[in-house]
């Protein structure tokens, strides 16, 4: 995935060219500035730049809501996380309550036996909260870096933070739960794919793989990564070798890993672990009612509120009660419909840049562009019909999985402004860019993180 810039733009150096093309010249990787530093700094710049990153969202995100938190029953009201049923069970020595969570529990067990490993002690919420926080800042980190290959870098940092600012991103960044973790996974995977569109290889398709099959290790619905295997359309990456190299890793890992953690760490026996792998239609804290999984969710009221949490309320949150209403609109007020009115225009705006910089690679012959849609847009409705039949009940809960393809989708419509040729629309595209993300921050600061760390005050 790269994208044309006009030689006259004065304003950036660029590392490596590409073959120009009629519509201009392909010049990706952008330097800082018009100055170059000397090599030696540069190579410290790359890796000191993205730690500093990394360090500051993982510090802002683990000190965001109180421990607390998770460790009040009633906090399960708002979102019905599993943050306070994980640390429950884990102090009643409960470690491995869910199948579909293997190496999340036993990651947390092994942090546990060695407490001075990484000086966390022995707590569990400690223990759990820093693996929620890490993986969050890890995550954007990752975004960052992936975006710097495709935009500028104060486009690459906008679109990151925009995402590391979401409600959803944010509030499982800074509670104890699954999906950071394996987000994290799945976004490896993803730019992995990306990257095989440039530089196919067997190891490289074989490291997407794993990456699919970690991922699933975290959390098993991420079985529904198969859609990255739509970069297998591309003419480079056209190779049975190819394919069966990102197969055959990911088949090891997801599942010769599962049975491993299975037997090992749960003590399942080789025989019994298929019929337990399926045991997730039978958790212990839903035996009383069993609603997940039933083929009557996919109701056009359901799907509808699965849409309006990813859409919407995973990116700014109205408020901490309100995720369960489809009525969008008045679930906001004040300021708060202001937001929603401009992430409104930012998803029409970036679903039509992302098709016109679709349509003007098609023309000039490639359908790279086409397939990074056809990924972003398949992870999105794949996960919205998923996720309405599994638990239509806590839609907030899963909306934060699709927040990698709302950043690829960013990526495209960047992509469209830069391939313009125009120096004051790249400028405006990346300050719009800078502006939805601090706004989205301010908001969710407002509405998430003020309301919540007021909720645990003593008294």
């Amino acid at each position: 995935m790269e994208f044309p810039i006009p030689s006259h733009q004065h304003a950036t150096v660029y590392r490596r060219q590409v073959k120009p093309v009629s519509s201009g010249e392909y010049l990706p990787e952008p330097a800082v500035s018009f100055y170059s530093p000397p090599m030696p700094w540069r190579r410290y710049q790359a890796f000191l730049f993205p730690a500093g990153l990394m360090l500051a969202l993982f510090l802002v995100y683990f000190h965001a809501i109180p421990r607390s938190f998770n460790t009040t029953y009633e906090n399960r009201r708002f979102f019905d996380s599993d943050g306070e049923f994980i640390v429950r069970q884990f102090r009643q020595n409960s470690y491995y309550t869910h199948n579909d969570h293997l190496l999340y529990h036993v990651a947390a067990r092994g942090l546990h036996r060695y407490p001075h490993a990484l000086g966390l002690g022995t707590n569990p919420v400690r223990i759990h909260l820093f693996m929620s926080s890490l993986a969050g800042a890890l995550g954007i980190t990752l975004l960052f870096l992936a975006g710097q290959r495709l935009l500028s870098r104060p486009q690459a940092l906008a679109a990151a933070l925009a995402i590391g600012g979401c409600s959803g991103w944010w509030f499982f960044s800074s509670t104890i739960d699954t999906y950071l973790p394996c987000l994290a996974a799945s976004i490896l995977a993803l730019i992995l794919a990306l990257r095989t569109l440039d530089h196919p290889s067997r190891v490289l398709h074989a490291a997407m793989g794993a990456a699919m099959g970690l991922a699933f290790l975290f959390r098993t619905d991420s079985f529904l990564l198969v859609s990255l295997g739509l970069v297998f359309l591309d003419r480079k990456n056209r190779r049975w070798s190819f394919f069966f190299s990102a197969a055959i890793a990911g088949l090891v890992v997801a599942g010769a890993g599962y049975a491993l953690l299975a037997h090992r760490f749960y003590g399942i026996p080789w025989t019994e672990i298929p019929a337990w792998a399926m045991g997730g239609f039978d958790r212990p804290e839903t035996r009383s009612q069993q609603t997940w999984g039933q083929w009557s969710n996919l109701s056009v009221s359901n799907i509808g509120l699965a849409l309006v949490n990813q859409l919407f309320y995973t990116i700014a949150l109205p408020h901490m009660a309100s995720t369960r209403s489809t009525a969008w609109w008045s679930t906001y007020t004040g300021a708060g419909q202001i937001v929603q009115f401009i992430i409104l225009i930012v998803w029409i705006g970036t679903l039509a840049l992302s098709i016109r910089h679709v349509a003007g690679r098609w023309k000039d012959g490639s359908a790279q562009a086409a397939l990074v849609f056809a990924v972003a847009s398949t992870w999105m409705v794949s996960r919205t019909i998923f996720y309405a039949w599994w638990d239509p009940a806590d839609p907030f809960l899963f909306a934060v999985m699709i927040l990698p393809a709302f950043w690829l989708l960013l990526v495209l419509a960047l992509q469209a402004v830069n391939a313009s040729g125009s120096a004051r629309l790249i400028r405006l595209g990346t300050i719009a860019t800078m502006l939805l993300a601090i706004i989205i921050g301010l908001h969710n600061v407002r509405y998430l993180i003020i309301p919540f760390r007021k909720l645990c005050e003593p008294g």
